[in-house]
């Protein structure tokens, strides 16, 4: 029987030239707000540099150095609701501007802007179209923090809420100046000599830690900055993992804020989606249901599936709905039943895009006649799709596209509408696509007995 194996030419790219913008998924009239630490004011400075909104308005709801205020190109301050009636004027100007409390004599620091006024200026930059960014609570410089009984200060109409750790505070003693109110900490994580991965990852995703105040209805997206190497990307990844275990936390992003190349991956929650619904008409009898390895053709592909670690892991049967059921009792799969599947394989695409959950990132769409595409080949899509957030990601043979096929969710709208017997590859022509090199087993079409005698030789 024949194997297929990784390809050689695929080798993962250390750097994404993604914006931040782009991995937090902001929109013109979004709000967002940072909080932990590790990389606050450095991300509200990146959010600038990348003059995607305009105006990007900049507040903080705690003490800031005076300095910081100079990332914008102007600076306000707003301590009282008289003020409020000028700002939506104001935000029609700036490019950027920054908005603080008054001076805290003897500090060098501004105060917070009240937190009662931040509904407010909420609504005026979703008003005028722009970002609004808030630095919701302080760290002292540290790069991991448990907020105190009065933070984080976020207001209760934020769009998105991002905690964040510094991932430079892996292997450093509780009591290190990186670590800001250790007692907190260890009031979250117990008892800890030294930060690991596990105990960055129960203060983030703690209602007392990295998701304390978020509002209800509001995104979680967290940030693990300062990943500047093969070997804080690993830890980073750990981290990620088990911040996912949290359904609250969307996804995680991976990166060095300060840097012009900020983000490297963006480690969210991908569904497979298995098309299993046609009858076959040509091959003469269900090809979902052939043999491959002693085991049927769709639950040799909803297995790999879950070996990469895809989730939900949906099935969309029509034609032999109760056969190919039977075929994947037992593996924790999410049955759809399409009964539309006789108009084509566009129908089958809309029901399995409309049995995704809102927290999944992406969906890989997989053909339930290509059982012999592999684990590597789908952990390599996944990959490709995390380093780049690309609208499609493909696998290509000598200059051919083939399947599986990722689809990141701003897709999804679009899915939900295809009709016809062709399926998602209506959208290649509207959304970018990057391109994963493979073998030839992506190409492969099983459509008489022939083929399929060719693929198991």
């Amino acid at each position: 029987m024949r194997h297929y194996f990784r390809s050689p030419e695929y080798v993962p790219r250390w750097g994404s030239n993604m914006r931040l913008s782009d991995a937090l998924r902001l929109e013109a009239g979004f709000s967002v707000a940072f909080t932990g630490a590790g990389g606050k004011s450095h991300s509200l400075q990146r959010l600038v540099l990348e003059e995607v909104f305009q105006p990007v308005v900049l507040a903080t709801t705690t003490k800031i150095f005076r300095f910081q205020s100079d990332i914008a190109a102007e600076h306000r301050i707003l301590t009282e609701y008289a003020q409020l009636s000028s700002l939506r004027e104001v935000l029609r100007k700036s490019a950027s501007l920054f908005l603080t409390g008054e001076e805290v004599e003897d500090q060098l620091k501004w105060s917070g802007v009240p937190l009662e006024l931040m509904g407010s200026v909420v609504a005026a930059v979703r008003e005028v179209g722009g970002l609004l960014v808030v630095e919701a609570d302080g760290a002292r410089g540290g790069s991991l923090k448990a907020p105190a009984e009065h933070e984080p200060q976020i207001p209760t109409n934020i769009n998105l809420v991002v905690p964040i750790a510094g991932i430079d505070v892996i292997g450093e003693p509780l009591e290190s100046t990186l670590v800001h109110r250790p007692h907190l900490v260890t009031a979250i994580a117990g008892s800890v000599d030294r930060i690991t991965p596990e105990v960055v990852a129960r203060v983030l995703r703690s209602s007392q830690g990295g998701l304390k105040g978020v509002p209800q209805g509001g995104r979680i997206r967290v940030l693990i900055n300062k990943v500047e190497d093969e070997e804080k990307l690993q830890q980073a990844r750990k981290i990620a993992g088990l911040l996912l275990e949290e359904p609250r936390i969307e996804a995680v992003v991976l990166g060095a804020v300060s840097q012009e190349d900020p983000v490297q991956e963006v480690i969210g929650r991908t569904a497979g989606i298995v098309l299993a619904a046609g009858a076959a008409e040509r091959f003469g009898s269900p090809k979902q249901l052939l043999d491959w390895d002693g085991k049927p053709f769709v639950r040799r592909v909803a297995e790999t599936a879950l070996q990469a670690g895809l989730s939900p892991v949906v099935v969309v049967t029509g034609a032999y709905g109760g056969q190919v059921r039977e075929a994947v009792r037992g593996l924790g799969v999410e049955i759809v039943d399409n009964e539309a599947w006789v108009s084509g394989q566009g129908s089958s695409v809309r029901a399995g895009a409309a049995a995704l959950p809102d927290s999944v990132e992406a969906a890989c769409f997989m053909l339930a006649d290509m059982p012999a595409v592999s684990e590597d080949l789908l952990r390599a899509l996944i990959h490709r799709f995390q380093q780049t957030l690309a609208s499609i990601v493909a696998p290509v043979y000598q200059g051919k596209r083939g399947n599986p096929v990722v689809f990141d969710r701003r897709t999804f709208r679009d899915l939900h509408n295809l009709s016809g017997a062709e399926g998602g590859q209506q959208l290649f022509k509207k959304y970018t696509i990057e391109s994963v090199s493979w073998d030839d087993s992506i190409l492969v079409d099983i459509d008489t007995p022939e083929d399929y005698r060719r693929l198991k030789r």
